[in-house]
């Protein structure tokens, strides 16, 4: 009896979770219908504006465009909140302060900055209502305190668990090096016999 209710509870469990995961997978599929929508829209607002302006203007216009590009590129890969902002270690503008030095001040300070240079009427990238949304969660998280600190907490267990796994991952390829080494080894000494010990300390000075 108790079997048959432990077995009901964990079925009724994976249906649960079966349903979590198509509910997610079509939320997101929708969504990237939506952004994709938004990016068609914008593009062909962008080539209706161009064909009303003179040469000149196309031409400082395609240059503010690639600028604007950059910009988005920047805030759409960017590692976490902090790099979103420009806060903290990023690929594209490393700073020497630390996530938990970062106050209030400076992300409202940072914030209100790249507003400016992302916001969809100021850009205009194909992605800028993407870009702004990033940054309007990130400053969401980053300038409540409370928000900022449990999403620290998440950083930091997010980052130990990947250094964990490349440490297991250089562990398991060194095992695998070491294996074809003693195989070839095995190998070489059957193919050689006495003279192998000769081949392997010659490999061994070459190398």
């Amino acid at each position: 009896m108790e079997d048959t209710l432990e077995n009901a509870r964990k079925a009724a469990e994976r249906g649960r979770e079966e349903k979590d995961r198509l509910e997610k997978e079509a939320y997101l599929s929708s969504e990237e219908a939506r952004k994709e929508a938004t990016r068609a829209k914008r593009e062909k607002q962008w080539e209706a504006d161009l064909q009303r302006m003179s040469k000149a203007q196309r031409s400082q216009a395609k240059k503010k465009r690639a600028s604007d590009a950059k910009i988005v590129t920047r805030v759409l890969t960017a590692s976490d909140h902090y790099a979103a902002l420009g806060l903290g270690k990023s690929r594209w503008r490393p700073l020497s302060a630390s996530p938990r030095s970062v106050t209030t001040q400076s992300v409202k300070k940072a914030y209100r900055n790249l507003a400016k240079k992302v916001h969809p009427d100021k850009n205009k990238d194909a992605r800028a209502e993407e870009a702004f949304d990033v940054i309007q969660g990130a400053y969401e998280v980053l300038s409540d305190e409370g928000k900022k600190r449990d999403y620290d907490r998440k950083e930091e267990r997010r980052k130990k668990a990947q250094n964990e796994e490349r440490k297991e991952m250089a562990v398991e390829g060194a095992g695998k090096v070491l294996g074809v080494i003693s195989l070839l080894t095995r190998i070489l000494s059957r193919l050689l016999g006495p003279a192998s010990t000769s081949f392997f300390i010659l490999g061994a000075l070459i190398i």
